[in-house]
């Protein structure tokens, strides 16, 4: 059985921190805010890690993933 682990980012100050946590993974799945900053965080993380997958299309029409928990209530 897999196990799976998350990685939190409250801000994407923190982009450069996750380098060293990246390639330990087969699959990083991507769940950024679906704004500029969260497109360009997400193009940045796939160009620079191939492991990387955007995930954001999932909520396409919400600003987050959090936005598209609240809005299925």
């Amino acid at each position: 059985m897999k196990s799976n682990d998350f990685l939190v980012l409250n801000s994407l100050s923190f982009i450069e921190r996750t380098r060293e946590f990246i390639g330990y993974y087969e699959t990083v799945e991507l769940y950024l805010d679906n704004d500029i900053a969260g497109k360009q965080a997400a193009n940045w993380f796939m160009k620079n890690h191939k492991n990387c997958i955007d995930r954001s299309y999932i909520y396409k029409d919400y600003k987050d993933i959090n936005e598209i928990w609240i809005g299925r209530k």
